[in-house]
């Protein structure tokens, strides 16, 4: 039985995969990059060892199959699937260099990222024979949006914690993470981190 990370990685074409460096503390740094030599690039320190992240929005939009009237051809721009000894989590990201896009629209877009995660676990279901393979409730999910980021003219701005970020109507919104950076503890519990 092959874990989930492995399992994506065999999937997974290696240009839609993020960059995942190693730390000396066991963990994972994550860079999240937008294309086209885009200037704001988003890295989340401190994730757990077992860490793998994609482009979502690599996936191509289901314009022929689809009508789109309920915004269901759009995809968020990344999907993290981290994994530590004791918790899992698949963090859905939507990415800002400024303030565009309506909430209902950044809403529509994690909601398709999430559909995406559901269709690579039924590929690894059924074409893999991996039946356990994401499985839904070995999974906490997160839903974040980040904006202006690389911009620094004005204090970051934070979450509040509540309601949980665990759907995509209760998203947490990030402003203006210091220097493009984020800690992966910040995504999942939305409390803000000393360096």
């Amino acid at each position: 039985m092959m874990s989930d990370q492995d399992l994506l990685r065999a999937l997974l074409k290696d240009e839609v995969l993020a960059a995942v460096e190693d730390t000396s503390t066991n963990k994972k740094n994550v860079i999240l990059r937008e294309p086209d030599g885009s200037p704001y690039d988003l890295k989340i320190i401190g994730a757990p060892h077992e860490t793998i992240a994609f482009k979502a929005d690599a996936f191509p939009a289901p314009c022929g199959f689809f009508r789109g009237t309920k915004k269901e051809r759009k995809r968020a721009d990344y999907v993290v699937i981290a994994e530590d000894v004791n918790r899992s989590w698949i963090v859905y990201i939507e990415m800002k260099r400024g303030t565009d896009g309506s909430k209902q629209d950044i809403v529509a877009k994690l909601r398709g990222a999430r559909c995406l995660v559901a269709y690579c676990r039924a590929i690894g279901q059924d074409f893999w024979q991996e039946s356990q393979f994401l499985e839904t409730n070995s999974y906490q999910e997160r839903f974040v949006s980040v904006r202006r980021i690389r911009t620094s003219k004005k204090e970051p701005s934070w979450p509040t914690t509540k309601p949980r970020n665990d759907r995509p109507e209760t998203l947490w919104i990030f402003s203006r993470p210091p220097h493009g950076t984020l800690r992966f503890n910040e995504l999942i519990e939305g409390k803000r981190s000393r360096p």
